[in-house]
């Protein structure tokens, strides 16, 4: 568990100015959600018929014990978080002991596969008074933004954590081969035999780059059809393009067993290269060399060095 930590303006918050009860009975109960995991915890905040509705929810939760299950539910699917922070906070009150606060939630934290992951949460909750303190009578918790580093359909990096992690490797120095791979006529797939296969056949190519690369390498899906791989530290590029030949061959493999009527192949640009770039200029130059390809008659792998 992470120790809580007050910003200079949460400090005002909670030492001095009116709404400071109400901020600190959501403190209290965040830190019971979010770092401790304590459910009771966060129970004994609750009126008896708090209303209630959490993110991806269909229907609002009427008293304490549904929302204790959602968020018990919701704790174990998201996994650890590490540290949490309150921004735009405000409070309104809305009559004689009752009183409703507005913000951000900004966390970091593990999902339980050990996956980091960053959210922004938008969150309004109903204070009532009760004897010398406030219990939460309501709760609404919406999702704005997300960020995992991995791939939902496929496991591998996505984009922006791919990106991430390249830009690492870049700044290390050395030289690497960086590849852009795209799935020719992957339309088709979809359209002739539906997206079920089309995610297989997805899923197909990513297995055989992860098990094909290194566990040092990094693949990552672009998006749609688009996959990229940053073979690091790399000292020859042909070793690359044997490894990438013999994938191609195994994906139009599979695709004549899954999906002949598709025609789909492999098209790879790529890039070989040992100074710093940034990694839009890699995205750049791979793609120009994807392209030419595209125009050639596709179903090819071209590595170019710079």
């Amino acid at each position: 568990m992470q120790n809580r930590q007050y910003s200079e303006k949460e400090m005002e918050i909670v030492t001095g100015s009116q709404s400071a009860l109400a901020y600190r009975t959501l403190i209290v109960f965040l830190d019971a959600c979010l770092l401790k995991k304590d459910i009771p915890g966060a129970l004994d905040l609750m009126k008896d018929d708090i209303y209630g509705l959490l993110r991806g929810d269909w229907e609002s939760a009427v008293n304490k014990e549904q929302l204790g299950n959602r968020l018990q539910q919701e704790m174990e699917q998201k996994g650890r978080t590490l540290y949490y922070k309150i921004s735009n906070y405000s409070t309104k009150e809305i009559g004689p002991g009752y009183m409703e606060c507005f913000g951000l939630i900004e966390s970091t934290g593990e999902t339980r596969d050990g996956e980091q992951f960053m959210e922004i949460l938008r969150f309004s909750a109903g204070m009532t008074a009760e004897g010398d303190g406030l219990l939460i009578s309501s709760m609404h918790i919406s999702e704005i933004y997300r960020y995992r580093e991995r791939d939902y359909l496929t496991g591998v990096y996505n984009r922006e954590g791919g990106e991430k992690l390249i830009r690492r490797c870049l700044e290390r120095g050395g030289p690497y081969v960086f590849l852009m791979i795209d799935l020719d006529n992957f339309k088709k797939v979809n359209d002739l035999y539906g997206h079920g296969e089309g995610d297989r056949m997805l899923q197909y190519i990513a297995g055989r780059l992860q098990t094909a690369f290194r566990l040092s390498d990094i693949v990552l899906r672009l998006g749609g059809d688009e996959f990229a791989v940053f073979a690091y530290p790399c000292s020859s590029s042909d070793i690359i393009r044997v490894k990438v030949e013999q994938i191609s061959r195994d994906y139009m493999d599979e695709a004549e067993k899954r999906c002949p009527l598709s025609h789909t192949s492999v098209s790879v640009g790529g890039i070989f290269g040992e100074k710093y770039r940034s990694f839009s200029e890699l995205y750049k130059r791979a793609d120009e060399v994807l392209y030419e390809i595209k125009l050639s008659g596709k179903g090819k792998c071209v590595i170019r060095e710079l």
